[in-house]
């Protein structure tokens, strides 16, 4: 008799996570989805990095003709601009042939109930609690806990807790990669989608009012022609993910199990790494202590690859990028033992300046190759601080 595995939750990591067990889990497993559709999953425009389009492929044989299913559009890569002293601007570009996407978390949903209609039971209906679900294991994507508590770990280091969010309509994008523009206060991203472009500053509200945020945020809206919607909305959040992510019978996603600021847009790949976790535990090829490891290594790393770019000497001499950059410097203190990100941060010292793509023999960091590090170390301009860091020539 096969044994049950419950999903929970209809956002972005529900979705993902119903389509990923269907596909590699349905023959040793019942897989049924839980959500609550009087619930909107939250739905700013999303980035994503490789992961999700490559899992739409392997599981849904779905292809790029398909984006307008998910509100979506390509993304070749992210359009960094003002990091550093200088305000330089570059890019972190996705090597051909590979290409990512950015779409609406609400149409992912419906895509994904389309696509798994009379494949798996599916319950509309609100869970309280996963333990109320009869299943031999249970994947809960229920969302942000109302609070942290002791089962979740808050960054010590990521230095933005607010968002202010805008939709501009649209007849149509006009570019194709993610914005990602440091302003006096934090930074502002850029999300094209076909029917409108979603732009978010991601700012700590205790360094900036929303009169000065809503100020700023005005040279994106000229530069790329732009006019917010009524409506916009502001998000305070914590950065945070959970010290045990496996337990019992019990596996997290999404924002149930880890929030970090935006910033490389890395929660779709963060989900990716769950879900494949929470299968290989399921299934017995990894042990939970290993799933767990690794799971936090994972967003160990991906803090750390946050906060690079605040090591950069800031272009605005405000409040907030003197604490960002101090917190940054901090963390890199803490961090001189990691020896995957020495030799990360030493063969990117190496291929700096190539235009060519070098592999790098190494395991990524989070989701960043050797290459992306030799991207940020020449675009943020802190090749010294690198040197000093490894203690490189």
């Amino acid at each position: 008799m096969k044994k049950k595995l419950a999903i929970i939750g209809r956002g972005t990591a529900g979705a993902q996570s119903a389509l990923h067990f269907n596909a590699w889990a349905k023959d040793q497993f019942e897989v049924e989805w839980y959500f609550d559709n009087s619930i909107p999953p939250a739905s700013v425009g999303e980035g994503a990095t490789l992961p999700l389009p490559r899992n739409l492929m392997h599981t849904q044989g779905w292809t790029y003709r398909e984006l307008d299913r998910l509100g979506g559009t390509l993304k070749t890569g992210i359009f960094k601009k003002n990091w550093g002293k200088n305000g330089e601007e570059f890019y972190h570009d996705f090597f051909p042939p590979e290409t990512s996407i950015h779409f609406q978390a609400h149409m992912l949903h419906k895509y994904a109930l389309d696509e798994l209609e009379g494949k798996m039971p599916m319950h509309d209906t609100f869970v309280g609690n996963s333990s109320d679900i009869d299943a031999d294991f249970v994947l809960d994507c229920s969302g942000t806990p109302k609070e942290l508590g002791i089962p979740y770990m808050e960054s010590d280091h990521i230095p933005v807790n607010t968002a202010r969010v805008w939709q501009c309509p649209w007849d149509g994008p006009t570019f194709n990669y993610t914005l990602a523009i440091a302003g006096k206060f934090g930074w502002i991203f850029g999300i094209p989608l076909t029917n409108r472009c979603s732009i978010g500053y991601i700012y700590n509200k205790d360094f900036a009012t929303p009169e000065q945020i809503e100020e700023d945020v005005q040279q994106v809206f000229d530069e790329y022609n732009l006019t917010p919607g009524p409506d916009g909305n502001y998000i305070e959040f914590k950065s945070y993910w959970r010290r045990k992510n496996f337990k019992g019978r019990t596996g997290y996603n999404g924002n149930a199990s880890f929030f970090l600021e935006p910033l490389e847009a890395t929660s779709t790949a963060t989900m990716d790494l769950c879900q494949r976790k929470m299968f290989d535990w399921v299934t017995g090829a990894l042990d939970e202590d290993t799933v767990n490891r690794d799971y936090l290594t994972f967003m160990q790393q991906t803090e750390t690859m946050i906060m690079m770019h605040y090591l950069a000497e800031p272009k605005f001499k405000t409040d907030f990028w003197m604490y960002a950059n101090d917190r940054a410097r901090k963390m890199f203190d803490l961090a001189k033992d990691d020896l995957l990100l020495g030799l990360k941060l030493g063969q990117a010292l190496e291929q700096m300046g190539s235009k060519k793509f070098i592999p790098d023999g190494l395991p990524a960091f989070s989701t960043w190759s050797a290459q992306s590090f030799a991207v940020h170390i020449q675009g943020l301009g802190i090749e010294q601080q690198i040197r000093d860091y490894i203690g490189a020539n």
